[in-house]
């Protein structure tokens, strides 16, 4: 019978068992979420050693994205990109719920190209700047 209590957390944070050796015990990520022993959320933990990107391989919805509230370098170690969000069906009307800067932004792989189609009033919403300044901002 299986013991439900022993989720990843609980065997790395109480009994010290290094995520390199549960890893070398069941390399599949996807088998730990399957068996309730891992969250999706707890991915910024355990992304150094199981490369699993939090919406193509563990399949989070932009809403369990959101739901997360990581970061914007905790998305980054994630290997979250702002195309991803887009892909996962990320508007220019649901940027503002991750409350990121610009810079932020564009550390997520957001450039003058991704910019250029954002309105004018939308852009003062999501940067509180002219958006010839955040182009000006922006590489590529």
């Amino acid at each position: 019978m299986a013991n439900g209590q022993l989720t990843m957390e609980f065997l790395h944070g109480k009994t010290k068992i290094t995520k390199e050796l549960l890893h070398r015990m069941q390399p599949d990520i996807k088998a730990w979420l399957q068996a309730g022993r891992v969250r999706v959320e707890e991915a910024p933990s355990f992304m150094h050693v199981w490369a699993a990107h939090p919406i193509k391989d563990l399949k989070a919805g932009l809403d369990d994205i959101l739901h997360f509230k990581w970061d914007a370098r905790t998305m980054r170690a994630a290997g979250v990109t702002y195309a991803d969000l887009c892909e996962a069906g990320m508007t220019h009307e649901t940027m503002a719920l991750f409350g990121y800067t610009l810079y932020e932004w564009s550390t997520l792989g957001f450039g003058k190209t991704e910019a250029e189609p954002i309105s004018l009033p939308d852009t003062w919403r999501l940067f509180k700047m002219q958006k010839q300044d955040v182009l000006q901002c922006l590489c590529k």
